[in-house]
């Protein structure tokens, strides 16, 4: 299948929002799921990613602005604005981006969880521990995204 690189980012997102994984049985689902294909599990970015088994992102600073690195084996990763890309409109409405964990220990990197992820990963890893006001506001989703981002399952504008 042909897809539009600019579209699988809320496509992949609609999946993960909806817990609809079609044939992919729930015993090789990925616990953290990488953004852009949701096959593979997101991981650490790594200069070399060749012989690691999930897909690297990173964040870093780039002239005061956040950007992502992106190394996806299964689908072309889109170049997107975070801060564009963290506002739900009717033309792009999942925001579904990698976020830094501010309760892990950021040494010797800092551990990023996308967006959809980070409820589960806040209860794996930080068991017991209220998740800051930060974190809450940064993984909320408003009505908009709740209700247009499952309806991108449902349309034929992801192809090419």
């Amino acid at each position: 299948m042909d897809w539009a690189v600019e579209r699988i980012r809320h496509h992949i997102g609609a999946h993960l929002l909806t817990n609809s994984w079609g044939k992919i049985p729930a015993e090789k689902r990925p616990r953290y799921p990488y953004g852009t294909c949701g096959i593979r599990g997101a991981i650490q970015y790594q200069r070399f990613a060749g012989s690691v088994t999930g897909c690297p992102v990173s964040l870093t600073k780039h002239n005061q602005t956040l950007k992502a690195m992106h190394q996806c084996r299964h689908a072309d990763v889109p170049t997107y604005s975070l801060a564009a890309a963290s506002n739900c409109t009717a033309g792009a409405p999942c925001t579904n981006i990698p976020l830094v964990c501010k309760r892990c220990n950021p040494k010797p990197m800092p551990v990023i969880i996308y967006k959809y992820s980070m409820e589960q990963h806040w209860s794996d890893e930080h068991n017991g521990i209220e998740m800051d006001e930060q974190t809450k506001q940064d993984i909320k989703l408003d009505d908009n995204e709740q209700k247009w981002v499952p309806q991108l399952l449902k349309r034929k504008t992801v192809k090419k």
